[in-house]
């Protein structure tokens, strides 16, 4: 009785604390092995992927992080996450969400994952790492075709942008949530994400994109996107007549670069349901009240 009720109440108990109810006993320990479904490993003090899997052999979600050494730009990544996905092709049967940091991330590696972990990858997370090309993207965006969350912010990319990834994933994918791309990967075409929008009407419901862009542009992209909830990063331009211009009905977030005096009035019939509003205006900051009310 005891052990259906620990296996019932585990999944359930903060990640903070398994560690510590792991320590209780030898039968918590091996409870916590086998319920573990989501894990952070800073991976210099755990460069072992192979004791990963031993310990927590039925894991759902992995993160994997490296340490910054102070530095915030990823460049100065150094730690190749190579052996922990060449790992996971074997190992990790059940793992649906991936989350890399501060890591160098080869072609090769997105190519591996793509083949080894496709059918089944719902999430993946990209952040401050050092990547060479885009050509791994591409064959995440062929092959994951069941993703449902793509995070890539503040990477360094030694080769050009030049937005093929986002071209596949508009080809194959049509159960995207959640799509998020930032600096480095300022080339794109927009009819891509247009695309994005229309093949997951049903799913869609948070976008930022690099601001390449501007919110005119967008029109085609919320006339498909219903769900969508949160969008960003919006740039608008100069003398912009937003007369007619309508957000999707269910609209909670938005994140706007460069606004300026004249343009907040479009805002204000969104205040009401807006729960989060990320404005970056310079010097009009501290008038921000004022304008929007």
């Amino acid at each position: 009785m005891e052990e259906q009720v620990f296996d019932c109440v585990m999944p359930y108990v903060q990640q903070d604390n398994l560690n510590s109810v792991s320590l209780v006993s030898r039968k918590y320990y091996g409870i916590d092995s086998l319920t573990r479904k989501h894990l952070t490993v800073h991976v210099h003090f755990a460069p072992d992927p192979k004791r990963i899997s031993c310990r927590f052999p039925n894991l759902e979600s992995l993160s994997l992080e490296s340490y910054s050494h102070g530095y915030d730009t990823a460049d100065k990544c150094h730690v190749p996450v190579t052996p922990w996905i060449e790992h996971i092709g074997v190992e990790f049967k059940r793992l649906k969400s991936l989350s890399i940091r501060n890591m160098v991330v080869s072609p090769s590696d997105l190519k591996r994952l793509a083949d080894t972990r496709g059918d089944s990858l719902r999430s993946l997370d990209i952040r401050r790492c050092k990547m060479f090309s885009e050509d791994g993207l591409v064959d995440v965006a062929r092959y994951c075709k069941d993703l449902r969350s793509l995070s890539l912010d503040e990477n360094d990319l030694d080769g050009e942008a030049n937005g093929k990834w986002l071209h596949e994933l508009a080809l194959h994918n049509t159960v995207m949530e959640s799509l998020y791309f930032h600096a480095p990967f300022m080339v794109y075409n927009l009819e891509d994400v247009t695309h994005i929008a229309k093949k997951c009407s049903n799913s869609l419901v948070s976008l930022t994109t690099f601001p390449d862009y501007y919110l005119v542009d967008f029109r085609e992209v919320f006339k498909h996107a219903k769900k969508l909830d949160h969008f960003g990063i919006g740039l608008i331009n100069k003398g912009w007549d937003f007369s007619g211009f309508e957000f999707p009905p269910n609209i909670r977030g938005l994140r706007f670069l460069h606004l300026r005096k004249g343009q907040f009035p479009f805002l204000r019939p969104y205040l009401n349901q807006l729960r989060e509003l990320d404005l970056e205006c310079g010097d009009l900051e501290k008038k921000l009240p004022m304008l929007l009310f």
